[in-house]
């Protein structure tokens, strides 16, 4: 899969679980189904993603349908569903359990979609999405102060980096607008 197509995706529903991001549904109020609870995921990129499950599902339906809404291969490991409690403590998702027995404020309930951990060796991340969620979620740590740069010079690379990936995400975007429509 390519950054372009990524960048592209629609919303779409698989099973019991329900996007509210699709084509159709764009600037339109959703009901949430009877029967199932209103999750609302904060993506990397900014985007707010909503996804209906059933009451009674696992967390772990939620994390596939968000990683299948993301298009996540072999590497979706890496990253999981983060939710605040009462006292603005960060929590991981657990997939064992129900999203309602976790999450006490709610619904809808508010997640985020983050990097779980990060690999040993990154030059050993095979898929360029993979590469691009790492890309942001560093990218949302130096700016909001969580991560330091070490020097100067390491945040002049970075930033090199940085604008070479959003130039290349803006032209592969580009390219979809004007090839594939």
């Amino acid at each position: 899969m390519g950054l372009w197509q990524f960048l592209s995706r629609r919303g779409r529903s698989r099973g019991g679980v329900r996007l509210a991001n699709g084509p159709d549904t764009a600037g339109s109020c959703h009901v949430t189904p009877k029967g199932h609870v209103e999750c609302m995921v904060q993506m990397l990129d900014g985007e707010d993603l909503t996804v209906f499950v059933p009451k009674k599902s696992l967390a772990q339906d939620l994390i596939n349908e968000v990683a299948h809404h993301l298009e996540l291969g072999v590497e979706r490991d890496y990253f999981g569903l983060q939710f605040s409690d009462t006292h603005q403590v960060q929590h991981w998702l657990d997939p064992t359990k129900t999203v309602k027995k976790q999450i006490k404020i709610g619904p809808p309930y508010s997640l985020r979609f983050r990097v779980k951990l990060f690999p040993p060796n990154p030059q050993n991340i095979r898929e360029d999405l993979t590469k691009y969620l790492f890309f942001l979620h560093l990218k949302q740590d130096i700016q909001s102060g969580r991560l330091v740069c070490p020097s100067d010079a390491v945040a002049a690379d970075l930033g090199a980096y940085a604008l070479q990936c959003e130039c290349l995400a803006k032209l592969f975007a580009l390219f979809s607008l004007i090839f594939l429509s």
